[in-house]
C-alpha cells in the first residue's frame, strides 16, 4: 500500500472541493497511491485567524465525507491561538474523523506556544506535520526550520513529529534532526534532487522516512520519483512509501489499519511500469549531464552510470553536455573532456559544447567543439556566465548558431534559487529578455531547459508566437503538469528532459506516465521532437 503523508486541497479546474479530491484519487491512481494524508483546504494564510483555521478544516472534513476509503485527515491549527487551536483539536481528532495535526506557518515550531498542543498530540497519540524550510531567498516570516523542530522535539522526546519537507534544505534537514529519534523526515516538496532519499535513509534509517508530494502543488510523479529512484532496497522503499507512515497513525485512530498486525506492502514502482514500455522508437532526453556540481555529490554522473539510470528506465539516447564547464573560468578545457569520455558512446550520448559568449574568444571555442570535436548543439547557462538575454553577446551567440545550423539550449536555472549554496546565488533567467535578439536566430531551435510552474506562461506565449522555441519538462510541477503544458503550448515544442543528474530521471518518465498521455503525443514529446531540433552542424 503506498499512503502520501502530505496532500492538500488547492484549487483545481471546477474550483470545488469533489473537483480537488477527484483530482487527487485520478492521478494517484496512476501510481498506485492509495491513501492520501490531508490537510489544509482552500487558501494559505500566514498566521491565520481562528476564523480561517475552521474554515480550512471544515473544507478537509467535506473532503473525508467524500471519499472515507481513500482520505486520512489531518487538523490545521495555529498554536499561536492556544485556547482555539486546543479546541479544534477536540472538535475534528475527538469529536471527528482525523488522524494527525498540521502546523504551517504561524510562529517558529521551537516557541513555547506549542507546548500545550504537542502535550494534547501526545495523550491523543497524533502525530504533528509541521511545515519546514530553510531558503538560501530568505524564509516567511516565522517560518520554521529543521532547527525549531530539533528543539521542539528535544523539550518532548515522546512526541511524533514530521519535518515537513525534511526542511526543505534537505541536507542541512537530515543532519539538524538526527540526534531526535522521534523526528521523521517527510520528503515532499522541492525538485527531485538526486541523493535526498539516500542521503535520509543512511543518516537516519528508513525507519524514520515519509514519503509525501505536496499534492496536487508539487506532481506525484516527481516527488514519488526521489523514492523509487533511490539506490535504497526494496524493503526500504516498502517502509518509505507507505509502511511508516502507518505505523505513525494510531491504530485505534487508524480504521485502515485497524485490527491489523502487519502493513500491507507497497507496490515499489518499477522501470517495467515506465511509460515507454514496448515503444517502437528511441526515447530521446534533451537535457543531461555529466560531470561534478561542487555544490552536492552526484549519482551517475559519470557516461557508464548515466546509461545505466537510462536504461533502468527506457530512456535510448540523452543529449549531454558538461557540468564542470559551468562554474570554470573558460569552457574550452571541459568541452574536450566531455567529447572525449562519450566517444565510446555516441550512438546514446549526443555531446553538446557548453559555450560562454561573455568569454574572449568563445567563437574559437564553437568552432571547435562543432568542427573538431563533433558536437551538435549548445548549452548555455547566462547569469551563471554574467550576461542577460538583451545583452550583445548573446545576439552574437544567436547569429553564430544560426550560421552553424546547430539547437541552442538556454538553462533557466540549475537547481532551485531556494536551495543554492549561500556563497553562490545565481537568480534565474528572465525569459521574456529572449524577444529582444530573437530574429538573428532565424528558425534556428531554441530550447528552454529547466523551467519551473511560473515561468511556464510567458515560455508558452514564446512557443506560440515563434515556432523555433520550444521548452522541456524536467521542472514542470503539479499533478498532470506535462498534459497541462501540452494543452497549452504547441505538441510540437515540448520537449522530453530530466536534469539528470542533478534530478533523479524517474521524476520525468512518472510524469508522462501521469499525465496519461496518448501513443502519438508520447512519441512526439520523446522522439519527433528532439529529432527535428538537432541537425548535422554546418561545417
Amino acid at each position: 500500500m503506498i499512503v502520501d503523508c502530505h496532500t492538500h486541497l488547492n484549487k483545481v479546474a471546477g474550483g470545488k472541493i469533489v473537483d480537488s479530491v477527484n483530482v487527487l484519487c485520478r492521478h494517484g491512481d496512476r501510481h498506485g497511491i492509495e491513501r492520501f494524508c490531508l490537510s489544509l483546504g482552500f487558501g494559505r494564510e500566514h498566521s491565520p485567524t481562528p476564523d480561517q483555521v475552521r474554515l480550512h478544516n471544515d473544507q478537509v472534513c467535506e473532503a473525508l465525507a467524500l471519499r472515507p476509503d481513500r482520505l486520512i485527515g489531518f487538523v490545521y491549527l495555529n498554536p499561536v491561538h492556544t485556547d482555539d487551536a486546543l479546541a479544534e483539536l477536540e472538535r475534528c481528532v475527538v469529536n471527528g474523523p482525523m488522524r494527525g495535526i498540521k502546523l504551517w506557518v504561524a510562529c517558529p515550531c521551537s516557541y513555547p506556544c506549542l507546548d500545550p498542543v504537542v502535550e494534547r498530540a501526545i495523550e491523543l497519540d497524533l502525530p504533528i506535520l509541521q511545515h519546514t524550510w530553510l531558503k538560501a531567498t530568505g524564509n516567511l516570516p516565522n517560518e520554521s526550520t529543521a532547527a525549531d523542530i530539533a528543539e521542539l522535539a528535544a523539550r518532548h522526546p515522546t512526541a511524533k513529529l514530521i519535518c515537513g519537507h525534511t526542511g526543505g534544505d534537505w541536507e542541512h534537514g537530515i543532519m539538524a534532526i538526527r540526534p531526535h529519534a522521534n523526528v521523521y523526515a517527510d520528503i515532499c516538496g522541492g525538485a527531485p534532487y538526486s541523493g535526498c532519499v539516500e542521503l535520509a535513509v543512511a543518516e537516519l534509517g528508513a525507519d524514520r522516512v515519509l514519503y509525501g508530494s505536496d499534492a496536487p502543488g508539487r506532481s506525484f510523479a516527481s516527488q514519488l520519483a526521489k523514492v523509487v529512484g533511490a539506490d535504497v532496497s526494496d524493503e526500504d522503499k516498502n517502509k518509505l512509501l507507505g509502511a511508516n507512515i502507518l505505523k505513525l497513525l494510531a491504530p485505534e485512530r487508524n480504521p485502515i489499519s485497524r485490527g491489523t498486525t502487519a502493513v500491507p506492502p507497497a507496490t515499489v514502482t518499477s522501470p517495467v511500469a515506465a511509460p515507454f514500455a514496448g515503444c517502437s522508437h528511441p526515447v530521446i532526453d534533451v537535457n543531461a549531464s555529466l560531470g561534478n556540481w561542487p555544490f552536492r555529490y552526484l549519482r551517475d554522473n559519470s557516461p557508464e552510470g548515466l546509461l545505466a539510470a537510462m536504461d533502468r528506465w527506457g530512456i535510448d539516447q540523452a543529449w549531454v553536455a558538461s557540468l564542470d564547464a559551468i562554474l570554470n573560468r573558460e569552457t574550452k578545457t571541459a568541452n574536450s573532456a566531455l567529447a572525449e569520455a562519450v566517444a565510446p558512446h555516441r550512438d546514446r550520448l549526443t555531446p553538446f559544447a557548453v559555450i560562454n559568449p561573455n568569454f574572449p574568444g568563445w567563437q574559437s571555442d564553437l568552432a571547435t567543439c562543432l568542427d573538431e570535436l563533433g558536437m551538435c548543439g549548445v548549452r548555455t547557462y547566462p547569469n551563471y556566465f554574467g550576461y542577460t538575454l538583451e545583452n550583445a553577446c548573446f545576439r552574437e551567440l544567436l547569429s553564430q548558431v544560426h550560421e552553424r545550423g546547430v539547437p541552442l539550449q538556454i538553462a533557466v536555472r540549475v537547481a532551485d534559487e531556494r536551495m543554492h549554496h549561500p556563497l553562490v546565488k545565481v537568480p534565474a533567467v528572465d525569459i521574456t529578455e529572449l524577444e529582444t535578439h530573437l530574429a538573428e536566430a532565424g528558425d534556428t531551435p531554441i530550447i528552454l531547459l529547466n523551467l519551473r510552474q511560473g515561468e511556464l506562461a510567458p515560455a508558452t506565449a514564446l512557443c506560440q508566437a515563434h515556432s523555433n522555441v520550444s521548452l522541456e519538462i524536467s521542472h514542470v510541477e503539479v499533478v498532470g503538469g506535462v498534459g497541462r503544458v501540452l494543452a497549452e503550448a504547441p505538441v510540437g515544442q515540448v520537449l522530453f528532459g530530466t536534469h539528470a543528474p542533478i534530478l533523479v530521471p524517474a521524476s520525468s518518465v512518472l510524469k508522462v506516465r501521469e499525465s496519461a498521455l496518448e501513443d502519438d503525443c508520447i512519441k512526439a514529446l520523446c522522439h519527433d521532437n528532439p529529432r527535428a531540433c538537432c541537425r548535422p552542424a554546418k561545417k
